[in-house]
């Protein structure tokens, strides 16, 4: 039997989702998505503009959820990209490549 080969449509690269969250202290919060990547994001840097303003408030902060792979406050009202997360998160663990 002829061996099967794998085609991607567009970018072969995995959509990253995150699949846990934990409140770290002093408004940083631990995230690890489902590549494997960890990073630790500070929402004192990187979070300015109103629509971010209610997370400067560390008991909101601390309210968040994890919806379709992306974190959420306020019932999903607010909302970060977990792209942008990897971006402005300082890496703790790096991606597991095959």
């Amino acid at each position: 039997m002829p061996e099967l080969s794998r085609v991607y449509a567009g970018d072969p690269r995995p959509t990253h989702k995150v699949i846990y969250a934990e409140y770290q202290g002093d408004h940083v919060l631990r995230i690890a998505f489902n590549t494997g990547e960890v990073v630790d994001v500070d929402f004192k840097k990187g979070f300015s503009g109103s629509a971010f303003r209610p997370l400067q408030e560390e008991g909101m902060l601390k309210r968040f959820e994890i919806q379709h792979g992306v974190l959420t406050w306020s019932d999903g009202e607010i909302d970060v990209a977990p792209e942008y997360l990897l971006d402005v998160g300082k890496m703790i663990e790096e991606a597991v490549t095959a």
